[in-house]
């Protein structure tokens, strides 16, 4: 019965979370035809450039699953540029095909609101790929050095003048990357986004804050998973 009650209370709480997360998400969305790309744990859905040319991703965190940039290579054609500092996603990255192709760059970074070598916290559980500058309960108190760049920094080194799509999977950093990569001035025509609420005290806060910095940047939900919290948001 306790547990059958923990449950319920459980599942209660979860429903609220989505329900405030969806009022939110539902003050910005705009209904359009967008394509899922991607697996059903590592994909996204995009809305479909009407140019076609020199298009530009950038996908920061990759984990172990590239099925979303394979549909963009295939749908788009676009340059692809890869990100992640995690030991595991890196030995993965190598020995995937996408590694081989000339429009694919991978990159053994992380992406934060500041140009620094911080201590990046790896799982407990070994079978689990993603770490993160975040630390909470999943995570090992131990960590390793990794570089982290801001999307400017990234940008002048590659010398991306703008972005068609960029992809965050990033465990809790888009908190604090978004806002600065709206400030840099580069154009973003999409953000795809798994958010990571879940980890902080102040859940909340920390989406109202988000949603509403990109509204106030222009940005429409076009996509919306509340189970698997990714969203995709268009610039008008």
């Amino acid at each position: 019965m306790a547990n059958n009650k923990t449950l319920s209370l459980k599942n209660i709480y979860l429903s609220i979370k989505r329900w405030r997360t969806a009022r939110i998400i539902n003050s910005i969305y705009h209904k359009a035809p967008v394509v899922k790309c991607g697996s059903q744990c590592g994909g996204f859905s995009i809305l479909v450039p009407k140019e076609k040319e020199n298009l530009v991703m950038m996908s920061f965190g990759i984990g172990t699953d590239l099925s979303f940039s394979e549909d963009i290579a295939k749908l788009l054609n676009p340059t692809i540029y890869a990100f992640d500092p995690t030991p595991k996603s890196i030995a993965y990255v190598k020995q995937h095909p996408l590694y081989s192709s000339p429009k694919f760059k991978f990159e053994e970074i992380g992406i934060s609101d500041a140009d620094q070598t911080v201590e990046f916290h790896l799982p407990k559980n070994p079978d689990y790929v993603s770490g993160s500058m975040e630390a909470h309960d999943g995570l090992q108190t131990e960590a390793i050095q990794v570089q982290m760049n801001t999307l400017a920094t990234i940008c002048k080194a590659h010398n991306i003048q703008k972005i068609d799509i960029l992809k965050l999977d990033i465990e809790g950093s888009e908190f604090k990357v978004l806002p600065d990569a709206l400030k840099s001035g580069i154009p973003i025509s999409q953000i795809c986004v798994e958010t990571h609420e879940r980890f902080f005290a102040d859940k909340r806060q920390k989406i109202e804050s988000l949603i509403s910095t990109l509204a106030a940047a222009g940005y429409k939900c076009v996509s919306k998973d509340f189970v698997e919290c990714v969203f995709t948001f268009v610039l008008e």
